[in-house]
């Protein structure tokens, strides 16, 4: 499997189902996470990942060979911070009526991932 889209969808998407209680969001709790990290290796964000999400995480640095693993890894965590943001809204979106719904949204969201994460490399070394 080599569709961008379908691995960061497998990635990404189940984080639509978990939740951190009433007052806290999970997105908060991982966007936090994820930006005091230190994340130098593809993949690796502390812990052990359940086998389906490092075989995915293994497909998606195949599909993004072509970039240097520093390169991809910042990519990574950079959609999963877009990803993360569209949770948090989504709590805000269910208190409060927002010109599009939360599915196009989503959809929007998941291109705009699959492009900033697939963009060749155009730096000039």
């Amino acid at each position: 499997m080599r569709d961008a889209r379908s691995i960061l969808e497998v990635i990404l998407l189940p984080q639509l189902h978990l939740d951190g209680g009433t007052n806290r969001s999970y997105g908060t709790f991982l966007s936090q996470y994820l930006l005091h990290g230190d994340w130098d290796e593809f993949g690796q964000f502390g812990g052990e990942a359940p086998p389906q999400l490092n075989r995915a995480l293994e497909l998606l640095r195949e599909r993004v060979d072509y970039l240097p693993a520093a390169v991809a890894q910042r990519r990574l965590v950079n959609v999963s911070l877009m990803f993360l943001n569209l949770l948090v809204r989504h709590v805000r979106m269910e208190a409060h009526e927002f010109p599009e719904t939360f599915d196009h949204a989503l959809e929007d969201t998941m291109e705009q991932i699959v492009m900033a994460m697939c963009l060749p490399l155009r730096l000039r070394l």
